[in-house]
């Protein structure tokens, strides 16, 4: 048995090289092999566990990534209605104003609301993007997953 592997074993195990001390050299060797082949199975069976923690997390942030990017679509989609519905409460009659200053407001409100969807429609994909590369970049993954912008 080489020297290496006695340090090894005596790492790993108080004992140092197994088997009593009026083993001969082959019995040693033996007992020796069958003790690391113990541990190759104790590490195999580690390695197969860590593959499937990796794994886990692969899905659920393949899964994080999905949804993030449904919910970014979904904003995205949902910008006008919100914009719609903003725009009504604004032009809703207001208590106390007459008609010539509601209409003023109502005036500036749509011009503002114009300048808005101007600035922000053409950035929207943009916005959404950086937004997932944030996400990507926030997700502790090896290998290569696959990015799905």
């Amino acid at each position: 048995m080489s020297s290496r592997l006695s340090q090894l074993l005596e790492r790993i195990r108080p004992a140092g090289v197994p088997g009593a001390p009026g083993e001969s050299a082959p019995q040693r060797d033996q007992a020796a092999a069958e003790e690391i082949a113990e541990l190759a199975r104790v590490l195999s069976r580690f390695d197969a566990e860590v593959n499937e923690v990796l794994e886990t997390a692969r899905d659920h942030a393949a899964r994080l990534l999905i949804d993030a990017e449904r919910r970014a679509e979904q904003i995205r989609v949902d910008i006008p209605d919100r914009l719609a519905a903003a725009e009504s409460l604004v032009f809703a009659p207001v208590d106390g104003r007459d008609d010539a200053e509601a209409v003023a407001v109502a005036a500036e409100s749509r011009r503002e609301i114009g300048r808005v969807r101007q600035r922000a429609e053409p950035r929207m994909a943009e916005l959404v993007d950086d937004a997932v590369a944030v996400i990507w970049r926030l997700l502790p993954m090896s290998g290569s997953a696959g990015e799905t912008t």
